[in-house]
């Protein structure tokens, strides 16, 4: 997974995060406390796809001392009250993507603040030549910047329309970057390596 910039609020977040998650817990209780007002933030990972405006399954992010870990013997509903996440221009939610949740007493539930999003650029190779006729052309060896990998490996890159035809031309194996455009759910090419 690519690493971007990491805004000053979500480093606060992490550090709350971290220092809760590190008291002792007892396992007897794992269960009940995941529901509880103890740890009014958690990290975790979603167990399912997050339908936009919805609520999924999540596992609590625990830390080893080395990394944080899913725990299975921990799970909680996570809710998109406000419907922030897994729309078309923030594509978020998708099974195993791991985010932080805040406990609200007012309504009992665990509301997902914060949810990692789908990477936002990659880097391809053309798997055959890309003509300026060409709307599109199959990519491999793909590498994910700024977000998490889509559980379907991206397998097709876009050409950008020009005033005729498309802009980008290539050869096969050529090197390129696209940008994820979340409105149509694609990979476009913004650049190719210089022949």
């Amino acid at each position: 997974m690519g690493k971007g910039f990491i805004p000053s609020s979500e480093l606060r977040i992490s550090d709350v995060v971290q220092r809760v998650e590190r008291m002792p817990i007892n396992p007897r209780a794992r269960r009940r406390r995941s529901h509880s007002r103890d740890s009014g933030l958690r990290r975790f990972e979603l167990t399912e796809n997050l339908a936009f405006g919805s609520n999924a399954t999540a596992y609590l992010l625990q830390w080893t001392g080395a990394a944080y870990v899913a725990q299975s013997d921990v799970s909680f509903e996570g809710y998109d009250i406000f419907s922030k996440f897994n729309q078309k221009d923030k594509p978020t939610g998708q099974d195993g993507a791991r985010g932080y949740a805040q406990w609200y007493w007012d309504r009992r539930i665990w509301e997902i603040v914060q949810l990692e999003h789908q990477a936002r650029w990659i880097e391809f190779y053309l798997t055959a030549a890309l003509a300026t006729t060409d709307a599109s052309k199959g990519c491999d060896n793909v590498t994910y910047h700024d977000g998490y990998q889509p559980n379907t490996a991206v397998t097709t890159i876009y050409n950008k329309s020009a005033s005729s035809d498309y802009i980008f031309e290539g050869d096969d194996n050529d090197r390129g970057m696209a940008k994820y455009d979340p409105a149509d759910d694609k990979y476009t090419i913004v650049q190719f390596e210089c022949p």
